[in-house]
């Protein structure tokens, strides 16, 4: 699974390279995202599971999020999930990994406890407060973007 994922990252690189090389004025991608607000809960020692959230505003184009990466000394392997509720809304939460997000034009998508978030599998050690750490988010048209993830208290 991680292989492709590994294949669908540059696969889309390469794509969004060709878009760029293609492009008429050479000024800012008409496909930029923004992201903002980009923080995780703090761990406790032991934890081997944490989260990021942030805000994803789109561009003037739709926009898909298609993965999400840490360096290895953050995290063995980074999923996007959504937290739902079970049963038609009477059962519990539980957590689905998805393909992407969708960030459609112009809009904002939150990612917040209780819905999307970034999951952060097999930590390499705690999430503390106060640190920080770099999150390379993969967009289907606007292409890579590091962000900077700081580490508070829920």
């Amino acid at each position: 699974m991680t292989s492709l994922r590994i294949a669908l990252a540059v696969a889309c690189l390469a794509a969004s390279a060709g878009l760029i090389a293609c492009g008429d004025d050479g000024g800012s991608s008409p496909s930029a995202v923004a992201v903002r607000d980009a923080w995780a809960r703090s761990t406790a020692d032991g934890q081997t599971a944490g989260a990021a959230y942030m805000k994803i505003t789109g561009g003037s184009v739709d926009d898909r999020l298609l993965t999400a990466a840490t360096p290895s000394d953050v995290a063995r392997a980074v999923e996007l999930h959504e937290t739902v509720v079970a049963g038609g809304g009477m059962g519990s939460m539980t957590m689905r990994e998805l393909d992407g997000l969708d960030v459609p034009a112009e809009e904002t998508v939150q990612m917040s406890p209780g819905g999307y978030h970034v999951m952060l599998v097999d930590l390499a050690a705690p999430l503390v407060v106060g640190r920080s750490f770099d999150l390379v988010l993969t967009f289907a048209n606007a292409g890579p973007q590091t962000v900077r993830v700081s580490v508070r208290d829920t």
